[in-house]
């Protein structure tokens, strides 16, 4: 559990039989099983470098009290093992130690565990990557393979304005029943393949909207992705985009141009 008392962010991970949970207010989000993983190992592993103070007279100074304190909980099952609380942050400019080099930057976080009095210098900008409530470890995937060349065996995009089906026949593609250009296939479904947004709508209610474009993407080893783009009269997004994949989340379709990068025409697969 993440909890920020001065912003009200708060966010619980679940990890249960390799699903990665979270939880904000009565809202449910996809995890990144990455982001998490990265998020827990840092906290495994901090590299502690000196303590700064070791009365709790100085919490406050250094922002580790609990008013003041992102709070981090741990736990296994329902039992609790371990407190965090992360303060405040300091950069220091290092001079270069050769003649020519630029001065480097050092950054240095202040934290202290629960029922220890030491507060803690700890290196990097340790409080950056938590705050912010589930934001830092929600699922950014739109859709993700980890061999595209290999696995992904067939797109069918469907809309008003393109009825598209790529098939893989072996070593070649056919769009609508025409040879494809192999390279520009190839780099279709690659790009396809690592498509990742961070600009979440999660204000929108799509329940009563109609998709204008589907895109379903077929493999070897996963079952059929289903990409859906439904219209926005906002032209700083265009289209809300939805993922099979990352269940709950509403990304925006301009930014990143994550539209145009999945929903493309016939064209871009044909022989010139």
């Amino acid at each position: 559990i993440v909890n920020n008392p001065q912003t009200g962010d708060f966010v619980e991970i679940i990890i249960e039989e390799g699903k990665y949970t979270l939880l904000s207010g009565d809202r449910e989000y996809s995890g990144s099983e990455q982001a998490i993983k990265n998020a827990i190992g840092m906290i495994n592993t901090l590299p502690t470098e000196s303590v700064v103070a070791t009365k709790s007279d100085k919490w406050e100074e250094y922002k580790v009290d609990e008013a003041q304190a992102l709070h981090i909980e741990l736990y296994e099952g329902k039992s609790l093992t371990g407190e965090l609380f992360v303060g405040k942050f300091d950069f220091k400019q290092i001079p270069a130690t050769q003649p020519g080099r630029q001065p480097q930057t050092k950054m240095t976080s202040y934290a202290r565990v629960a029922d220890d009095d030491n507060v803690y210098a700890v290196n990097g900008l340790l409080r950056s990557n938590f705050q912010g409530g589930p934001t830092p470890f929600r699922n950014r995937t739109v859709f993700y393979s980890e061999d595209p060349s290999m696995d992904v065996t067939g797109v069918t995009i469907s809309g008003a304005n393109r009825q598209i089906k790529l098939e893989r026949n072996g070593d070649t593609w056919a769009v609508n029943g025409i040879p494809a250009d192999s390279a520009k296939t190839d780099q279709y479904i690659r790009q396809l393949s690592r498509l990742r947004s961070s600009t979440f709508m999660d204000e929108v209610d799509l329940s009563n909207m109609t998709p204008v474009a589907t895109l379903v993407v077929e493999g070897n080893s996963f079952s059929p992705v289903t990409i859906h783009a439904y219209p926005s009269a906002d032209t700083l997004v265009n289209y809300f985009i939805t993922s099979s994949m990352n269940p709950g989340s509403v990304m925006n379709g301009a930014k990143g141009n994550i539209f145009d990068k999945a929903f493309v025409n016939e064209g871009a697969f044909l022989i010139e």
